[in-house]
């Protein structure tokens, strides 16, 4: 596992994303729609910053 932050309110099921080319992980979290997601922001995962990804 990993340890990190986030800004916001973080909820149980949320997923972490690390975008081709970005620089930090995403918070994302499932709609009531299936294969959509909606944004909950930027956050801290260590291990995962700068493209360690």
């Amino acid at each position: 596992g990993f340890f990190g932050f986030s800004p916001g309110k973080v909820a149980t099921g949320d997923s972490v994303f690390v975008f081709l080319g970005g620089e930090v992980p995403h918070l994302l979290r499932r709609t009531h729609k299936e294969n959509e997601y909606s944004f909950v922001g930027e956050c801290y995962v260590h291990g995962l910053m700068e493209g360690e990804a």
